[in-house]
């Protein structure tokens, strides 16, 4: 069970894998929003360059570089729990409760080869390609599911860790914040 630390005891009820479903629950339905959101989308010709993606997605792809080294630092320390927390966390704060939110309107309401909708397309390809990677080590039946229906061309090996992308250093880190508070906060205030 990659969502506790195994070198304690490991606790077990029926309210802790509630918990623990719930969790892989909302990290496999990122995934299953990610590829939706993919169809028609072949990246050797749709990807944009990182320098033509709108702020928002540059944005959300430095949050997922600055959660992928925290990644590789914690499966280097067996630190599987921090990877699964730190997975769910991303899938439910930065994804559903900001981005995917925010970009719905974007693939939903722009023309197909628009360069907003492309700009997004791009960002949620590559986050559903390193979502697939993060997580194979710990939920591997997930990510081979997620991995076999990318679009795009790829072998068939599946190299977890390796070959995960770099991106430039996270943009807007500093006004991002204040624009999740403002959104946050209650109308008329």
């Amino acid at each position: 069970m990659s969502a506790a630390d195994y070198r304690n005891e490991i606790s077990a009820s029926d309210e802790i894998f509630k918990r623990t479903a719930d969790a892989y629950r909302r990290i496999r339905n990122t995934a299953r929003f990610l590829l939706a959101n993919l169809n028609g989308f072949d990246p050797d010709s749709d990807c944009l360059p990182y320098d033509e993606l709108l702020p928002l997605d540059r944005w959300i792809l430095g949050q997922a570089q600055a959660l992928q080294e925290e990644i590789l630092h914690a499966y280097g320390d067996y630190q599987f729990h921090h990877v699964y927390h730190r997975v769910h966390n991303f899938c439910s704060g930065e994804l559903g409760g900001f981005y995917l939110d925010i970009i719905k309107d974007r693939q939903y309401t722009t023309g197909a080869d628009s360069t907003p909708r492309r700009s997004a397309q791009t960002s949620l390809y590559h986050l559903a390609e390193a979502l697939c990677r993060w997580v194979a080590p710990i939920l591997s039946f997930t990510a081979e599911e997620v991995w076999e229906n990318l679009p795009g061309t790829r072998g068939h090996q599946f190299s977890c860790l390796n070959g995960m992308r770099r991106y430039p250093p996270p943009v807007m880190q500093k006004t991002m914040p204040l624009v999740r508070d403002d959104e946050r906060a209650p109308a008329g205030q």
